[in-house]
């Protein structure tokens, strides 16, 4: 799904400007991404929303995005596989319960 509206922007940009612009291969690469960020928030949001904790939401998807850029993350097949995983994921985290009382070692 995304591939093909990245592939229609970067057809797009190459009609444009092909001289000065990076690769097709490349722009297709870029506009997948964008777009699978872009739909991923969108959902996060939007289920954050519905779901009464919508800031909640959005700070555990910037967590989780940042640490699989560090740590390289799990690849799969499709753009759309990757979204739809990473919203279970970032929706699981959000329900996970959470205490305010620190457990740990007294002194």
């Amino acid at each position: 799904m995304f591939e093909k509206w990245a592939v229609a922007f970067a057809d797009h940009i190459k009609k444009t400007n092909p001289d000065e612009t990076e690769p097709h291969d490349v722009l297709v690469f870029g506009f997948t991404i964008l777009f699978n960020l872009m739909f991923t928030f969108f959902f996060v949001f939007l289920l954050g929303w519905i779901l009464g904790v919508p800031l909640l939401s959005l700070q555990v998807a910037v967590s989780f995005t940042l640490l699989r850029i560090l740590t390289g993350g799990a690849h799969l097949d499709q753009s759309l596989a990757c979204s739809i995983t990473s919203l279970i994921l970032v929706l699981t985290f959000v329900w996970l319960p959470a205490s305010s009382v620190y457990v740990g070692a007294t002194a």
